[in-house]
């Protein structure tokens, strides 16, 4: 930005993560057993095929301030984060066989505060830094849930929706070489924490008083 404004510069900075999943294989033969938890259904089945898979996309825009002789560089500006769970188990019983699905999505809306702090004098080719960021949001999370069993038609299914309060933090370290002045190589770990969200394997305790 220019050299009369408040803020020196302003970044914008976009991450998903498509597919994270995992998947095995249950032997339930000969066990009675009560799902979801909590309610009254007892099934028999020889054995369970579970999915899970993960889904997480990161939006954020962010003013940047230099103060006084510091090197240290504070952050401010808004994010949007979408996390999404999908889990799916399906069971073989001596006729036919049964599917649970449950999915939910969270979309987090705020304001986070952050610094970038570096390790090594700017004048070096080489930099080191870590930059924390944290903020509160407001989460619009969903809940969805069904059922089918293969020899009977129909698919029921329920859902829930809330708004609540979740917390986001962010703790990167990054270590790159500057080509020239306007170019440079980096490489960097990023921890994210996501506080007050809804995941899939919480679903069938909260959605089967729900059924």
């Amino acid at each position: 930005l220019g050299g009369d404004r408040y803020f020196d510069a302003v970044d914008f900075r976009y991450f998903d993560v498509q597919a994270i999943s995992a998947a095995t294989s249950i032997d339930t033969n000969g066990v009675i057993w009560r799902f979801p938890p909590g309610s009254g259904l007892f099934t028999t089945i020889r054995d369970v095929q579970a999915t899970y898979g993960s889904e997480l996309y990161s939006f954020e825009a962010n003013l940047r301030r230099q103060l006084g002789d510091t090197s240290i560089v504070w952050l401010t500006g808004f994010r949007w984060i979408q996390a999404n769970d999908a889990m799916s188990l399906v069971g073989t019983r001596s006729i036919g066989s049964i599917t649970w699905d449950w999915d939910t999505q969270n979309n987090l809306y705020g304001w986070q505060l952050g610094a970038i702090i570096p390790f090594i004098d700017s004048q070096s080719p080489w930099s080191l830094s870590c930059t924390p960021k944290a903020g509160v949001y407001g989460n619009q999370c969903a809940g969805q849930w069904s059922d089918q069993v293969s020899t009977s038609p129909g698919i029921n299914s329920n859902g829930v929706f809330r708004n609540q309060v979740s917390f986001v933090g962010d703790l990167s370290a990054t270590l790159g070489y500057r080509i020239s002045k306007r170019c440079a190589l980096t490489a960097g770990y990023q921890l994210l924490w996501l506080n007050g969200i809804a995941v899939a394997a919480d679903q069938p305790v909260v959605l089967s008083g729900k059924t």
